[in-house]
């Protein structure tokens, strides 16, 4: 745990290096539909999916293995749009171990109802507030029930346990989504 905490001092380079993005979205990768059920891209059709991620990271296994794309082409684009923010993060956690690293968004007035992710095995997932909209915008977990409050802010839970999310304000709630092997 006193890892995960340490990880949240560095907020301020995590959110630094997202504001990148903003002001300069065509220099990265772009949001995509995420199913949330088999950790599959999905494309939307043109229609605003009610969870996306941004892309900073992901394993052989999950990038050769579930899309079909070459490791060593997605892991060199990803580097050079992320490489500040990979020095922050494999401070913290193995590299070996992570499966998939991203921004996630919930977009204005969406619900993500109960669900499960058996198929993740033993990993947990981590999630810490990046861009947290005051109001009704939080996650429940087996660990409880958390209400976003601030940038920083952080929990791990088992996605083999029942879990949802929400986020009932008029912005976009954006956390850092860590999918890692303990």
């Amino acid at each position: 745990m006193d890892n995960y905490y340490s990880f949240s001092e560095e907020i301020d380079k995590v959110v630094e290096e997202y504001e990148k993005f903003k002001a300069e979205p065509e220099a990265y990768p772009d949001w995509i539909g995420w199913n949330p059920d088999t950790m599959l891209l999905e494309d939307d059709g043109g229609e605003d999916l009610d969870w996306k991620i941004l892309p900073v990271y992901g394993s052989k296994e999950i990038v050769e293995g579930r899309y079909g794309i070459e490791w060593r082409v997605m892991t060199g684009m990803l580097w050079s749009c992320w490489s500040s923010l990979w020095d922050v993060l494999f401070k913290y956690f193995d590299f070996d171990s992570v499966d998939v690293i991203a921004f996630s968004k919930l977009n204005p007035g969406q619900r993500l109802e109960s669900h499960t992710h058996e198929e993740y095995g033993d990993n947990l997932i981590f999630h810490m507030g990046v861009e947290i909209p005051f109001g009704d915008v939080g996650i429940e977990s087996s660990c409880g029930w958390h209400q976003w409050k601030q940038p920083g802010e952080w929990i791990v839970f088992d996605p083999s346990e029942a879990h949802s999310a929400w986020n009932m304000t008029d912005k976009e709630r954006v956390v850092l989504y860590v999918n890692f092997k303990p």
